[in-house]
């Protein structure tokens, strides 16, 4: 059971990952897709447009403010010498 789980856990993360939004997009769109095919009209071009949208909102979501990013992680600091790099706390 315990495997089953791992598994289920680890397609939940490939797919949804870190954007439930841009993952309940695509699926939407394979559905509008699907319901566009079943009425006998072409929808190659659906995917491809849907896929452009969901990527354009989810850029214009991460990029609504630019200046907040993540900090660093447990025992690390950011460099004082203005590059950006990350340092073990511990080796100061």
């Amino acid at each position: 059971m315990r495997r089953i789980a791992a598994f289920g856990r680890f397609w939940w993360d490939f797919v949804v990952g870190d954007d439930w939004r841009a993952a309940a997009g695509v699926a939407i769109a394979l559905g509008a897709t699907a319901a566009v095919v079943a009425a006998g009209l072409d929808a190659w071009w659906l995917m491809p447009a849907a896929v452009a949208i969901v990527l354009a909102l989810s850029l214009r979501r991460e990029t609504r403010h630019p200046g907040v990013r993540p900090g660093p992680g447990p025992g690390m600091r950011v460099s004082r010498r203005g590059n950006g790099a990350l340092e073990d706390a511990q080796q100061s």
